[in-house]
Parts: structure tokens; sequence; C-alpha cells
């Protein structure tokens, strides 16, 4: 459990990244092993980080991005075999078949930063990097962003509230050039 004096873990990533997502199930067993030993769990803090800002805010077709960003189907079997071997131990099984669309995140950033103002975002984190890489769900979407938000504890409502204003843009824009 952590308290207002436990240590800080600062991550920066992008819930489209599918080796954050690798990094964060590491985390979270080296976090859980430090809990059975009795250490006082650290804080950990979401920095926002989008891997390519570029991509429209309705998505882009993912196997178009995808070849654009790996040069053809060879180098991106090549990746994913990488990834699936990584991800099977760290327990996630990517489906990378069922990604229709690359999203930008910019959206999800700022609903992570909210759910990390009222508490621990990383019920949040897990759920939005899961519904991206193992079911395939568009995380660009407000609607979907809501429902991960409920889905990990949020109310609904206010996290679409949330969305449909500009708060926290500006904010993440920062942290991202921080970051870079």
């Amino acid at each position: 459990m952590s308290t207002p004096d436990s240590p800080t873990v600062d991550v920066v990533s992008d819930v489209v990244c599918p080796w954050c997502y690798v990094g964060k199930r590491h985390l979270d067993a080296a976090l859980a092993q430090l809990e059975r030993e009795g250490v006082t769990r650290p804080t950990v803090r979401w920095h926002p980080y989008e891997l390519d800002p570029g991509v429209p805010r309705d998505g882009i077709d993912r196997r178009e991005y995808l070849e654009r960003k790996f040069g053809g189907g060879s180098r991106l079997a090549q990746v994913h075999e990488r990834l699936h071997s990584a991800g099977t131990q760290a327990g996630i099984a990517f489906d990378f078949g069922r990604i229709a669309r690359q999203p930008n995140t910019r959206d999800a950033h700022r609903l992570i930063a909210w759910a990390q103002h009222r508490g621990d975002a990383g019920p949040l984190v897990e759920k939005l990097f899961r519904a991206f890489f193992v079911e395939g769900r568009f995380v660009g979407s407000h609607d979907v962003l809501a429902d991960l938000a409920a889905e990990a504890g949020e109310d609904r409502a206010a996290a679409v509230a949330f969305l449909l204003s500009p708060v926290g843009d500006a904010e993440i824009e920062a942290a991202e050039s921080r970051a870079a």
C-alpha cells in the first residue's frame, strides 16, 4: 500500500506502445514482489508520451500505418514475433490482428492524468493497454475511453464531461515536450 511518504516511480509511456505494456507488466510484478517482502509500495506516476502525435484525431488505418513505419510485411512479422514472445513472458496475449485503426492518444493521456489527479491511474492504464493490444478497441474514441474509465472504477459521466472539455490538453503537450 502506498503512503504519502513512499518513494515514487515515474513512468513515461504511450498506451499504443507494446514495449510499454510489457514494461508495465514487469513493473507490476516487481511491485507485487516488494509487497510480498513487506516493503512499502512505491507510488507510480504516469507521464504522457505520444509515439506519433501526428496521427489524426480520428486515427488511421493500422496496416497502412505499420507498413509505413516498418517498411513492409516481413519486417513487421519479425517485430510481432519478438513482441508475442515478450508478451507471453509478461502474461500478455497480444492480438495485433484485431487492431483496425491506429489512434491518436492525446485524449487517452488526458484521461490518465485526470484519473491520476483523482487517485491511482494504474487500473485505467492497464485497461487502456489491454483494450488496445488484446481486445482491438479504438482507444482514440471518447466513448471507448469513457467506458474504460468506468471499467477502472471511475465515474463514466464525469469522464465524458472531462473528455469533451479542453482541460489538460496544454499540460499533456508540455509534459510530452519535457519527456522528449
